[in-house]
């Protein structure tokens, strides 16, 4: 995880890269979301958020011809 100025929960993630909070949860959760679980809540960091979406969006594109 980087500076903690950059840590957002995943719901703010998910909501200013306009995803849903419950999928950043499961991806979290399978690891492919860079997170970490602080008592009852998930954390990332803008950065993590950002490069999963950009992960997403190549293997849909990658599987879509």
């Amino acid at each position: 995880m980087s500076d903690l100025d950059d840590i957002i929960s995943l719901e703010e993630a998910a909501e200013s890269l306009g995803r849903s909070p419950e999928a950043f949860r499961k991806a979290a959760q399978r690891g492919t979301l860079e997170a970490r679980h602080v008592g009852r809540q998930w954390i990332t960091t803008r950065d993590a958020a950002a490069r999963y979406v950009a992960s997403v969006q190549t293997r849909r594109r990658i599987r879509r011809p």
